[in-house]
């Protein structure tokens, strides 16, 4: 069972990777999904952490030629240790559930960290200048993350059922 769960892992991320470097609209990625998935099915959620950043480094040196952003890093750590906590309540029925967390959180973070950024003033002017610009691109962070959030779910529940077949 210990192997399974790493393999399904190594799989979400895989997985997750491949999705990521086809061309895409903004936000519409599966690293969402990939933190979700991972928080809920390893028994080790600094590992899924770790595994989730290594890929999601992987594919914006690819992509874009450089780290990913703090921000993006920290929400998706977020994403998986929150996941690890209520993995017990995790099944296809709560995929919308786990996916509105997912963007809510990856919304809230990555935005509202944009006010160090120099384009909006530091205060709650500019806070709230850096949630509204950043609305346009809610709905495919959403949409990404329920879409990918059951391919990956899926995916590890078809990945499970061959193994324990073997």
């Amino acid at each position: 069972m210990k192997e399974r769960s790493t393999l399904s892992l190594i799989l979400i991320n895989i997985i997750s990777l491949v999705f990521y470097i086809i061309p895409h609209p903004y936000n519409l990625s599966p690293f969402g999904a990939n933190s979700v998935l991972s928080g809920t099915t390893s028994k080790k959620p600094l590992l899924s952490m770790l595994i989730s950043t290594i890929t999601l480094y992987i594919g914006s040196f690819l992509l874009y030629h450089q780290p990913p952003n703090i921000s993006v890093v920290v929400s998706y750590g977020l994403i998986t240790f929150i996941s690890y906590l209520m993995k017990d309540k995790f099944n296809f029925k709560s995929i919308p559930l786990f996916s509105i967390i997912a963007s809510s959180l990856f919304f809230l973070i990555t935005n509202g960290c944009m006010i160090f950024s120099g384009y909006y003033p530091m205060n709650l002017i500019g806070l709230g200048m850096s949630y509204v610009a950043g609305i346009p691109f809610a709905w495919t962070t959403f949409i990404g993350d329920l879409i990918f959030t059951s391919i990956l779910t899926y995916s590890v529940y078809l990945f499970n059922l061959k193994t324990n077949k073997l």
